[in-house]
């Protein structure tokens, strides 16, 4: 799995940032803007990129929420136990 750095500070937390007027020039060429997390700084990716991480983000939340127990599902086993 390709994980996406900022080119700043390498932190892999980054956000889709607003589109600006300046951003025309960069969609031309398929990037769209992006934000770091951590230091804030704005880059460029490409749109294939972001189609890519939205798809594993997710893939990532559906998967955690399957690993989750149902509320309430195990209190009414541990009271028949």
């Amino acid at each position: 799995m390709e994980i996406r750095l900022c080119p700043n500070c390498w932190s892999s937390e980054i956000r889709s940032s607003h589109f600006r007027f300046v951003d025309l020039a960069w969609l031309v060429m398929l990037k769209l803007p992006l934000r770091c997390e951590e230091c804030q700084q704005r880059f460029h990716a490409s749109l294939f990129f972001v189609a890519k991480k939205n798809r594993e983000l997710k893939l990532a939340k559906l998967q955690e929420s399957a690993k989750q127990p149902e509320a309430g599902g195990s209190e009414i086993e541990e009271q028949n136990g």
